[in-house]
């Protein structure tokens, strides 16, 4: 439930596709376009060819293969339209490159060509000669700025790090020779470097997740430890600098000390949220409050008895009509019972994936708020907990701790029984948040994607098993059933 906004119902097939790889034609131009890498084989030239993992970060992999392959530093500009017909376009993919250094001599075969001419002379292929044309026809778009995209044309990362050191020099640190690209794109960036003193990020959104900027500027204003410290931002490229953050990802450590500190630093960071929910909310937190939550429950009701139709394979179960309608009413009951409480509405993370929580000696932080909500603060420490779950099933027993880490400084406001009983319906209600605030859900269920539609009645599934759960207590529901 909390590795990704994209959460799949992992199986064998899941595994398989890991590790299939994608092949890549490479554009791998220098000095603003004007020359292009190719490869010489025998009296003819073809573009760089390699293969590398489909489900991973592409920046990582292109770079380090050029460099090891032919020799030439380089940094990602863009995946390239090249409309091929001959292939499927998830199985083959053309990327932009430009080679960081103008002296730089290939090795292995690469020899750098006038782009100038732009005819298919001495080509081997003319798949090859149409890949260029295209690519290069979209580079030049960028460089004129007919395409918007402050990180595809050529000389941006020596922009982006000019800026950089302006902004570092404010604080007597300079930029080191080493820097790692991780995302890559026309408006997406992400960039590590190191520097005299600590180590840097720099990261930007586009369009769709420019929220995400948004949200990270309103979070700076916490100034809370736990949370990344942010340097600069810059709006025309809704980037930001932060600083690298000391520490381990949780999925990196797996000791119950660090565990039982990101808890308590969860906790910790919420109580640091009062009185910011409402500038939150405006920034692009998505809206998970127990009233919103509940006006949800009966469209969501009727999606899932429409996506139940439509399964087509009996396991996993199909829920009934009369099934949906027990865990409608179950639903309102508990989101009438959890608001009886009096919890205060505070900061959550939707997405605690195991990249998204780094833990050092003295406390967690927090990263990527692209799915920052703001509602009852015992969800977020659900989705902990299924992190854990998904990571670790034989440490279930860890979760008592947890949950005594989580509950210490919520006992300085709330009496303990309110806490117990919150700890008892919060497993519950975070699937219902977690699913009324996937993206998608309220369109068409008959125009839904396969995927999507067997996400959410895998949800619906999961809310109908915790509910069961709670059959002895009356406060929440009974099934005659």
């Amino acid at each position: 439930m909390a590795h990704s906004s994209a959460v799949r119902e992992t199986d064998m097939a899941d595994q398989l596709v890991a590790i299939e790889l994608v092949s890549c034609h490479l554009i791998i131009t220098r000095d603003a376009h004007s020359e292009i890498l190719l490869v010489q084989e025998g009296s003819s030239l073809r573009l760089p060819r390699v293969e590398i993992p489909m489900w991973e970060r592409a920046a990582p992999h292109l770079i380090s293969t050029v460099r090891e392959l032919w020799g030439v530093d380089a940094i990602c500009l863009f995946n390239a339209d090249i409309g091929d017909n001959d292939s499927k376009p998830t199985n083959v993919r053309c990327y932009v490159l430009e080679a960081m250094y103008l002296g730089a001599v290939p090795k292995g075969g690469g020899v750098w060509v006038s782009t100038e001419a732009r005819d298919a002379a001495g080509l081997r292929s003319m798949g090859d000669f149409v890949r260029i044309q295209k690519a290069l026809s979209q580079a030049t778009a960028y460089d004129r700025k007919e395409l918007v995209g402050p990180f595809a044309h050529s000389g941006w990362f020596k922009e982006l790090t000019s800026w950089i050191e302006s902004q570092l020099s404010t604080h007597g640190w300079r930029l080191g020779g080493e820097w790692s690209q991780y995302n890559m794109g026309p408006s997406f960036c992400l960039i590590h470097a190191a520097t005299n003193g600590p180590g840097v990020w720099f990261k930007a959104v586009g369009k769709p997740n420019l929220k995400e900027y948004a949200i990270t500027c309103a979070l700076n204003q916490l100034r809370s430890s736990y949370l990344p410290q942010i340097l600069a931002t810059h709006d025309e490229w809704h980037g930001w600098l932060a600083l690298e953050i000391s520490g381990h990802r949780l999925d990196g450590i797996l000791d119950i000390r660090h565990w039982k500190n990101a808890a308590s630093s969860l906790a910790a960071m919420q109580l640091e949220s009062l009185g910011s929910t409402e500038a939150l909310l405006s920034a692009g937190c998505k809206d998970l409050r127990l009233g919103h939550l509940d006006s949800l429950i009966d469209p969501l009701i009727e999606l899932f008895a429409e996506l139940m139709k439509k399964q087509c394979v009996n396991p996993p179960r199909i829920l009934t009509k009369h099934e949906l309608n027990i865990l409608g009413d179950a639903l309102h009951r508990t989101c009438d019972r959890l608001q009886s409480l009096g919890f205060v509405d505070t900061l959550g993370h939707r997405d605690l994936n195991p990249g998204n929580v780094i833990v050092n000696a003295d406390r967690a932080v927090f990263l990527d708020w692209a799915e920052g909500m703001i509602g009852h603060p015992f969800f977020t420490f659900e989705y902990l907990i299924a992190l854990l779950r998904s990571l670790r099933p034989d440490l279930e027993h860890w979760t008592a701790h947890l949950r005594e880490g989580y509950a210490r400084p919520w006992r300085n406001t709330y009496l303990e029984e309110k806490i117990r009983e919150a700890f008892l319906v919060t497993p519950l209600l975070a699937v219902l948040a977690f699913a009324a605030s996937s993206s998608g859900w309220q369109e068409n269920p008959h125009e839904m994607d396969q995927y999507r539609a067997k996400l959410m009645r895998s949800l619906a599934r999961r809310m109908y098993a915790e509910a069961c759960k709670f059959e002895s207590n009356r406060f929440l529901f009974s099934i005659s059933s």
